[in-house]
C-alpha cells in the first residue's frame, strides 16, 4: 500500500514560504509531537488554546487543558513522554485564513497506527491548538466483534475507570475513580462512596486497582455497587507536591479534607467510607476524627496505634539516611519486601512492584517519619462513627537483626486491642487467616474483598 508524501514529510528539505499558512500549521503539529516526545510540557502545552480540550482514546477521556496538563505533567517531570508520528497529513483552512482542521495518520511503537485530528486557531500570528482528538482506527471487518465486547461490558455493568482531580489554588489533587456508570443515576443512599488512601510508599491506585485478574479491589467494590475514589495525597502519584515540605500525616490531613469535599460535590453525597492502609490508616483515623461529619466509617487496615518502626528497620529497608531528605525513591526491590514468603500467587509480587512503581517512583519521606517518632497520631475517643479494623493475622512488624526470624504482631497486636477498646462508637474487629500485611493483594485476596464490601454494606445510613 502506497503511503501519499506530503508537504509536512518533505519540509525539512524544503524552504516552505513563511506565509504559507498549511505550513504554519504543519510546524505547528510537528512541533506539539516533537514536544511530546521530549517529554517538553512548557512547550507542548504552550501549543494548545487556553480553552483547548484534548479527547483521548478512553470513552472517558475528554480533558480540559487543565485536566489534562495536570495528568499529563507528572510524567513529564520525570522524562516520559510519548512518541508519535506523523506519516500522513490533511489540513484545512476556513475562508478567512485563521482557522484551520486536520486529520492525522500517526505511528507508535506500542499501539501501532492511531489517528489524530482536530482543530487550530491562529493566535496573535501564532497557531494553537483548540481541539485534539486521538484514535485507533479499527479494520472493518475487525469492528462488529470488538464493538460487541465494548457494548457487552457496557451492558453487563462493568466498571470504568475515569482520572479526576481536586483543586487546592495551584496544587492538584488526583482520584482515580471506579464504578458502574449505570449505578451513578442512582441516589446517593443506593451507591455509598469509598475513600480509598495511599500507604507510606506506594499510590493509591496501585494499592487499590492492580490491573490483574481479580486482584483490583476498586474493580470489586465497584461490582457491589460501590462508587470508588483512590486519592493520591500530595507527592503521590500523579498529585502536587504535599503543601508543607515532606508531608506527613497533618498535611495529608488537610489533602483528604479538599479531596472528599471534591467529592462530596460532585456525587451530591454528605459523608463518606474511608479506607487507610498502613501509614494510610493513621490520616484516616486522623481525618475521621477532625471531620466525624463528613465520615460515614472508617477501616483501619494494617494499623498500629503507639508502637513506633525502629529506624533501623527502616534503614534495612529503605537505606541508610532515608529519614534526611523530604522525598525517597520507591524502587521495586523496597515493594517486593512487603510480601510475606509464599503467601502470594507465583508473579504477583513482581507485577505489582512494577505497576506500582511506574505510578509513582517517589513519594514523600514525612509518612516514615510520623511512624518513627510521631506516633500516636489517633485519638480513638474521638471515633464515634463505625469503625472496622482489620488485618492479615500473619502480619510482620520487622526482621530480627540476631536471630533473622520475622517477628510477628505479638506486642503490637495488644496495642491494637487497647486501641479498639477504646473506641466509643460501633467497632468490629476481622484478622484474615494466612494473611500478610498486603493481604489484599495475597491469597486470601477475595476473603478481604468481601470482609471489606460486606462491612461497608451493613453500615447504618
Amino acid at each position: 500500500m502506497k503511503i501519499p508524501i506530503t508537504l509536512a514529510l518533505l519540509s525539512p528539505w524544503l524552504a516552505a514560504p513563511a506565509s504559507d499558512p498549511v505550513l504554519e500549521v504543519e510546524e505547528a503539529l510537528d512541533a506539539l509531537h516533537r514536544a511530546a516526545a521530549a517529554a517538553d510540557g512548557e512547550r507542548y502545552f504552550g501549543a494548545f488554546a487556553p480553552e483547548a480540550v484534548f479527547l483521548g482514546t478512553d470513552a472517558g477521556e475528554r480533558w480540559s487543558l487543565a485536566e489534562f496538563r495536570a495528568y499529563a505533567e507528572p510524567y513529564f517531570s520525570k522524562g516520559q513522554g510519548w512518541t508519535y508520528l506523523a506519516s500522513e497529513r490533511h489540513v484545512g483552512l476556513a475562508r478567512a485564513g485563521d482557522v484551520a482542521w486536520f486529520d492525522e495518520r500517526l505511528q507508535n511503537e506500542k499501539y501501532g497506527e492511531a489517528r489524530g485530528s482536530g482543530a487550530l486557531e491562529r493566535r496573535d500570528g501564532a497557531w494553537k491548538v483548540v481541539q485534539y482528538n486521538l484514535t485507533f482506527p479499527v479494520p472493518n471487518e475487525e469492528a462488529p466483534e470488538l464493538t460487541k465486547k465494548v457494548m457487552q461490558a457496557e451492558t453487563a455493568g462493568q466498571p470504568r475507570g475515569r482520572q479526576l482531580f481536586a483543586r487546592d489554588g495551584e496544587r492538584q489533587l488526583a482520584l482515580w475513580n471506579r464504578a458502574v456508570p449505570e449505578r451513578l443515576e442512582l441516589g446517593p443512599e443506593e451507591r455509598p462512596v469509598v475513600v480509598l488512601l495511599p500507604s507510606a510508599s506506594i499510590t493509591a491506585r496501585a494499592l487499590w486497582d492492580l490491573p490483574r485478574k481479580d486482584y483490583s479491589v476498586q474493580r470489586a467494590l465497584a461490582r457491589r455497587g460501590f462508587d470508588t475514589f483512590a486519592v493520591e495525597l500530595g507527592g503521590y502519584g500523579l498529585s502536587s507536591p504535599p503543601a508543607e515540605a515532606g508531608g506527613g500525616c497533618t498535611s495529608a490531613v488537610r489533602d483528604l479534607s479538599i479531596a472528599v469535599e471534591h467529592i462530596r460535590e460532585l456525587r451530591g453525597v454528605e459523608r463518606v467510607v474511608i479506607v487507610g492502609p498502613s501509614w494510610g490508616a493513621q490520616v484516616a483515623g486522623a481525618f475521621a476524627a477532625a471531620h466525624p461529619e463528613r465520615v460515614r466509617g472508617v477501616v483501619l487496615y494494617g494499623f498500629t496505634w503507639t508502637r513506633l518502626v525502629p529506624v533501623e528497620a527502616l534503614a534495612a529497608a529503605f537505606g541508610a539516611g532515608v529519614l534526611e531528605s523530604d522525598t525517597r525513591e520507591v524502587s521495586e526491590a523496597s515493594l517486593l519486601g512487603d510480601f510475606r514468603h509464599g503467601a502470594a500467587e507465583e508473579g504477583v509480587p513482581e507485577a505489582f512492584a512494577a505497576f506500582a512503581v511506574s505510578q509513582g517512583r517517589s513519594v514523600p519521606t514525612g509518612a516514615l517519619r510520623d511512624l518513627v517518632g510521631e506516633l500516636p497520631l489517633v485519638d480513638p475517643e474521638k471515633l464515634d462513627m463505625p469503625v472496622l479494623m482489620l488485618a492479615g493475622r500473619m502480619e510482620v512488624e520487622w526482621r530480627d537483626e540476631e536471630s533473622g526470624e520475622l517477628v510477628l504482631h505479638g506486642e503490637r497486636l495488644e496495642d491494637n486491642r487497647g486501641f479498639y477498646a477504646a473506641l466509643s462508637g460501633p467497632r468490629h474487629w476481622i484478622e484474615i487467616p494466612e494473611g500478610g500485611h498486603l493481604v489484599h493483594l495475597e491469597r486470601p485476596r477475595r476473603l478481604f474483598q468481601r470482609c471489606l464490601a460486606g462491612w461497608i454494606e451493613r453500615l447504618p445510613e
